[in-house]
């Protein structure tokens, strides 16, 4: 095989195709274990999510008092209890969001907590029949509440993805963006809103409360890993199987030229 290789080497057309599998081999295996590395990382972020949603809800005030020196991905998904009055009139929904295969839109609340500042609540899920966000049936309750949640981080428009016209007073939007909610509600909104997880009142009514976030998927790592992995095994086993088949083509050349060369002698 040794001498297979370095004769078909001796052709500059098989040395440049030699160079690149010799590149793109290596890349491939290195890219396979960036994305085994990626998935360990994932797997060690979920059981942190784990862990928090696991947890006793706290005080939402300590972690808003906490949030100059406490990074979001440390708060997101973490359990909160959460007091104050829900702003009704700025109530809103947001579309095209699905729950048990069906769609539908999350019935979003702004909350003034006892400190003043303002969140958004995500009540939860509603049909797609439902197009008002002020149908008396989604009414918050009047007055001073108190409900446990899930802090969860805002969602940002992305380029050809969804968004919502910068200005006007809108009751529908495509995305939950704090931000932009927070310019209609008149009050910065912060980075995350709480996903509500426990029922008002003590009673079943729409909206429907959302699932908690799923914490176990782990994205595509290890799809993505054996591709590379792939990716390399193929190109070494196939560029070794082309070389086996240009060395048998040249041996065949080589006797063929061989018994020309023979050919009248052995009439002799």
């Amino acid at each position: 095989m040794i001498d297979d290789l370095r004769r078909v080497l001796g052709s500059r057309r098989w040395l440049t195709f030699a160079i690149v599998v010799a590149v793109l081999v290596p890349s491939a295996i290195r890219l396979g274990f960036w994305q085994v590395d990626r998935l360990e990382e994932r797997r060690a972020t979920n059981a942190i999510w784990g862990v928090r949603l696991d947890a006793a809800p706290v005080p939402l005030e300590a972690i808003l008092d906490a949030g100059n020196t406490l990074p979001s991905e440390q708060r997101r998904y973490l359990r909160v209890a959460v007091e104050g009055t829900f702003l009704a009139g700025e109530q809103v929904l947001i579309r095209n969001r699905s729950l048990d295969g069906q769609s539908g839109s999350w019935v979003v609340t702004p909350i003034t907590l006892d400190t003043g500042s303002v969140l958004a609540v995500v009540r939860g899920w509603v049909p797609l029949g439902v197009t008002d966000p002020f149908d008396p049936v989604l009414d918050p309750p009047s007055g001073r509440v108190a409900l446990d949640g899930v802090l969860v981080p805002g969602e940002r428009p992305v380029a050809f993805g969804p968004s919502d016209p910068v200005e006007g007073r809108l009751t529908r939007l495509a995305l939950l963006d704090l931000d932009r909610l927070g310019v209609q509600v008149g009050a910065p909104l912060g980075q995350e809103f709480v996903q509500q997880t426990s029922d008002e009142k003590g009673v079943e009514l729409p909206p429907e409360l959302l699932e908690l976030p799923d914490v176990e998927d782990e994205g595509s790592h290890l799809a993505y890993a054996i591709q590379w992995f792939s990716f390399a095994i193929i190109g070494s086993i196939g560029f070794l199987a082309l070389v086996r088949r240009e060395a048998a083509r040249l041996r065949r050349v080589d006797a063929s030229a061989l018994e020309v060369v023979e050919g009248p002698h052995a009439e002799e």
